[in-house]
């Protein structure tokens, strides 16, 4: 295995997720373009739908700036002599299940928090303590 810190950086991304990271926020924005203007998720129009890939396509040059800030926040806040040994825990199968997980968890934890920020919201504007809620959301 390399010891190159770039290329550890780069496999523990593939590892963790980091990288599979930029196709949900490349989701995420053609979703808000969608809502911007009125398109709904799934749409049957082939010509709309061709649209949409051809921007997504576009928003691919993100991709290696993403690589690139995500590897070197790495090889920044992991010390060089860690990353073979970061890189190889991340291999283990339970670490994969792990981020298996939290990858099906997201859409959960997603409408949770958004739901605890609004409860948030009106304790902090309104001082409702019954909007503090009892059971999960």
């Amino acid at each position: 295995m390399s010891h190159d810190p770039d290329a550890l950086a780069n496999t523990i991304m593939t590892l963790n997720g980091m990288a599979a990271a930029f196709d949900g926020l490349v989701e995420s924005v053609l979703l808000e373009l969608r809502a911007m203007m009125g398109v709904p998720p799934q749409i049957v129009d082939e010509v709309v739908e061709s649209e949409f890939r051809l921007v997504a396509q576009r928003l691919q040059r993100f991709r290696p700036l993403y690589d690139r800030h995500c590897a070197g926040l790495l090889v920044k806040h992991i010390p060089p002599a860690l990353l073979p040994a970061v890189a190889d825990t991340l291999r283990f199968p339970a670490m994969q299940g792990y981020f298996q997980a939290l990858r099906a968890m997201r859409p959960e934890t997603t409408q949770l928090t958004q739901a605890l920020a609004a409860a948030m919201k009106d304790v902090a504007l309104y001082e409702n303590p019954a909007a503090v809620p009892e059971a999960p959301i």
